[in-house]
C-alpha cells in the first residue's frame, strides 16, 4: 500500500514515493510539501523573477572556478558562429609556435586571432591583435596592401 499526500498547491492527492521530492528534515527525510511539478514551476517562476540572485551570482561563481574552461568555451562557441570547426582550429592552434604570423611577435597581452578567408573558410594563420586590424583595414585585399607598400617604399 502507498502513502497518498495532499499537494496545498494544486489540491490533488498523489503518491508520495512517485510524485514528492524527499527532503532531509531534522535529520529524516520526509516528503516535500508541493508535489513535484508544483515545486518545478515555483522554482521556475522564482528564478524569472530573480535573475540576478539566482543566474547572475552562479555564473559568477562557475566562470570564477573554472576561468579555463569558460574561455576555452567561449573561444569554440565564437569559431563555430563564424563557420570554423573548433577542433580544427584547436589542432591548428596546438602546432602553431606562438608568434603573430607576420611580424613575429608574441601577442602582447591579447591572445593572438585566428585569421581565416572569408569566402573559403579556410585558416590562414594566427595574428596579433595589430596585424590582425590592420589587413582587416585593407578588407583582404592584395592589390590595396601592394598599393600601401608602394606608398610606403616612395616616402
Amino acid at each position: 500500500m502507498q502513502k497518498c499526500k495532499k499537494c496545498p498547491k494544486c489540491e490533488r492527492t498523489l503518491s508520495v514515493v512517485q510524485n514528492f521530492h524527499m527532503v532531509k528534515h531534522r535529520g529524516r527525510l520526509r516528503p516535500n510539501s508541493y508535489c513535484k511539478k508544483c515545486a518545478v514551476a515555483w522554482t521556475n517562476a522564482w528564478r524569472k523573477t530573480k535573475p540576478s540572485k539566482y543566474f547572475r551570482v552562479r555564473k559568477q561563481q562557475y566562470a570564477i572556478k573554472n576561468s579555463d574552461k569558460v574561455k576555452r568555451w567561449s573561444m569554440r562557441s565564437r569559431w563555430k558562429r563564424i563557420g570554423l570547426d573548433p577542433n580544427v582550429v584547436e589542432a591548428f592552434i596546438a602546432i602553431h609556435n606562438g608568434v603573430c604570423d607576420i611580424c613575429g611577435e608574441p601577442p602582447n597581452g591579447m591572445t593572438l586571432a585566428v585569421d581565416h578567408c572569408h569566402d573559403t573558410m579556410i585558416l590562414r594563420g594566427l595574428l596579433c591583435s595589430n596585424c590582425n586590424v590592420g589587413l582587416g583595414m585593407f578588407e583582404d585585399n592584395p592589390e590595396l596592401l601592394r598599393r600601401a607598400i608602394k606608398y610606403l617604399k616612395t616616402r
